[in-house]
Order: structure tokens, then C-alpha cells, then sequence
């Protein structure tokens, strides 16, 4: 195997420039801030399209990290920051079994050793000890992690928004179907149903 390090001498690459980092230290903010509020008017139109995708969410806040994960994946795909989006679903599926076992069980313990080297056997050992509030949950979670693995170890050299979408619904589902509300009697609410949950997911063409 020969090893080169190039480029070669005269050869015309490719490059990339970030100057302006520098410029604002040196200069100060405003010297770049039409720049940035640019780059941002350019890409209003894909922003507002890409929000209006997202699912709406009533969730339970019951603590931990989840929610504030799943509200940063949805911001990243937002902002067209694909890869990102990706990394944190799984990270969401993670942090949700983590606060599952620390909320549900009587071995607390059991959270600290869930990591993502064994994120699939974890699933399984909470469905299989009755963990998860509804059926649907450990399906989401294995197609989640898949998707996610196969994109943050690159067995794919590229990324498209649909696919992007559609790891991120899943996500947003198995958070609500764990931690969600529905309409209850007149004023009140309840915790999600598996039924109500369903019309979710088909309205979302999630099949489940």
C-alpha cells in the first residue's frame, strides 16, 4: 500500500474558506452581522417549509434529558443541519430508555449501564420487563437506532431530507407515545392511547 498525502505540486484542488470568524474578532460583530442575517433570509422560504413538517407535540415533561434532545433534532433538521438531526434522534432514544428505567423500575441502577454499544439489548430488557407504556415503543426505538448507525458510521456517503423526516417523526412518536396526552373529558386530558396513537402515527404515514 502506497500512502501520498498530496495535493501534488500545481495541482488546483478544492478548497474551503471561513474567514469571517477572524474578521468579527478583529473588527467587531456588526462588521459581519448583514452577512449572517443573509445567509439566513436566503434560506427563510426552506426553513418555514421544513417547520411545517414537524409533528405537534404534547408531552409530558417528566424530566430528564429527552425532550430537550428531541426539540434540538427537530431544530437541526429546521436549519437543514441533516447530519446533526440524525445523531441526536438516537441520542433522544437513548436518553428516553435512560429515564425510563430510572422512572419506572425499582432498580435505578440499571440506567447507568444502557450505552449505545448496547442500545438494542437495552430495548428489548425494558419491553421484556414491561417498561414501555405502549407496544409500538420498542419497534420505533430498534428502526431508529438502525437508521442512525447506518448515517453517524457513514455506511452512507450521503444524506437526503426525506429520509431525515422520516427518522425524525419516528422519534418525535416514540417520545409521545411514552410521554404524551391526549384530549380527555372536557377540560381535562389523558395519557395516550394506543389507539389515539395510531391515528397519529397513519396521519404521519408511519406504519406501525
Amino acid at each position: 500500500m502506497q500512502v501520498t498525502f498530496g495535493p501534488k505540486v500545481g495541482e488546483v484542488v478544492e478548497t474551503f474558506i471561513d474567514s469571517l470568524p477572524g474578521i468579527m474578532t478583529q473588527f467587531g460583530k456588526e462588521s459581519v452581522e448583514a452577512t449572517l442575517l443573509a445567509r439566513h433570509e436566503h434560506n427563510k422560504k426552506e426553513i418555514m417549509m421544513r417547520y411545517a413538517q414537524m409533528p405537534n407535540l404534547f408531552i409530558w415533561n417528566q424530566g430528564g434529558n429527552f425532550l430537550e434532545l428531541l426539540l434540538e433534532a427537530r431544530t437541526n433538521y429546521i436549519e437543514g443541519k441533516f447530519w446533526s438531526s440524525v445523531a441526536v434522534c438516537g441520542m433522544v432514544v437513548e436518553s428516553l430508555c435512560k429515564d425510563i428505567a430510572k422512572l419506572r423500575t425499582d432498580e435505578p441502577e440499571f440506567a447507568n449501564i444502557i450505552s449505545e454499544k448496547f442500545i438494542h439489548q437495552s430495548i428489548n430488557c425494558l419491553k421484556n420487563s414491561g417498561c414501555f407504556w405502549l407496544t409500538f415503543t420498542s419497534k420505533l426505538m430498534h428502526d431508529i437506532m438502525t437508521a442512525r448507525n447506518d448515517y453517524i458510521h457513514v455506511k452512507k456517503e450521503s444524506i437526503s431530507s426525506p429520509e431525515v423526516l422520516n427518522i425524525l417523526v419516528r422519534t418525535s412518536l416514540v417520545v409521545v407515545a411514552e410521554f404524551g396526552f391526549m384530549p380527555g373529558t372536557p377540560g381535562k386530558v389523558a395519557r395516550i392511547s394506543p389507539e389515539y396513537f395510531k391515528r397519529i402515527a397513519s396521519t404521519l404515514n408511519i406504519p406501525i
